[in-house]
């Protein structure tokens, strides 16, 4: 988790568009 931490970040952010 720690490692991917920016690479989460960027995830995140695409699950949250798609949920709007």
């Amino acid at each position: 988790f720690e490692m991917s931490a920016p690479n989460i970040t960027s995830e995140l952010k695409k699950d949250l568009e798609i949920l709007k």
